[in-house]
């Protein structure tokens, strides 16, 4: 007897599966619970709570929940295992961060402190509002602003930068009669200057306002001259 007549066993299941599961649209709770954020943990536990979202498992937490790491009652978020703090803080998050230099990471996962935490939608938005900040600025302040982080980061190097600044002056205090009498052959030859003789000397030479206020009295003498002109 052929397979294609042979006669199928059994009966067709009853229920298809022809749509996913669907909430209640009008429950408040569940409303809730899918606003609920969900911060501080992994990539797999994120994943892990989601889907206790979307299939109507999540249960939230009715108490404030002990912290494993500071046996403290700190734990607000449902399924986490340790305490905001203990994130960063504690002895295992401490040790797992510092085998993860390489990488940005701020925090392990609240849930099973095993891998790093997703960076937060709050932390993200910080580091694009302060990335959008500095290119506003201009290439110095931007340069000012990187140095002031790097000696916030790095307080040793701060004061090797200080110590090694207070030999320069003391260098520079050393060596001062050597400048007066570089000092000196420059006036020698500030004298043969053909472009101070023609001006009157290095006395009569305009720097700063001074100069800016004569060039202002030569435009308006000039201005005057042509109103005159175009009177006549």
């Amino acid at each position: 007897m052929s397979q294609s007549g042979a006669k199928k066993k059994g009966r067709t299941p009853a229920h298809q599966n022809k749509f996913a599961f669907r909430h209640n649209p009008k429950s408040k709770k569940t409303d809730a619970i899918l606003s609920l954020p969900n911060t501080h943990v992994c990539r797999r536990c994120h994943e892990k709570i989601e889907w206790r979202k979307q299939y109507r498992k999540y249960k939230s937490r009715t108490v404030v929940g002990k912290c494993n790491a500071c046996h403290l009652k700190k734990v607000q978020a449902a399924y986490h295992t340790i305490c905001e703090l203990c994130t960063r803080e504690s002895a295992k998050a401490k040790e797992l961060l510092a085998s993860w230099e390489d990488e940005e990471h701020v925090r392990v996962c609240a849930i099973c402190v095993k891998e790093a935490a997703l960076p937060d939608a709050n932390e993200a938005g910080l580091d694009d509002n302060i990335t959008a900040a500095t290119r506003r600025l201009k290439l110095r302040e931007r340069k000012t602003l990187e140095r002031q982080q790097e000696r916030a980061l790095n307080p040793k190097r701060k004061d090797e930068r200080e110590c090694a600044d207070e030999e320069g002056s003391n260098e520079i205090v050393e060596d001062d009669g050597l400048e007066t009498d570089e000092d000196g052959l420059s006036g020698s030859d500030a004298d043969d200057d053909p472009f101070l003789k023609a001006v009157g000397g290095a006395d009569k030479l305009l720097t700063g306002d001074a100069y800016r206020n004569m060039l202002l009295q030569k435009a308006e003498q000039h201005q005057n001259i042509q109103a005159e002109t175009g009177s006549s």
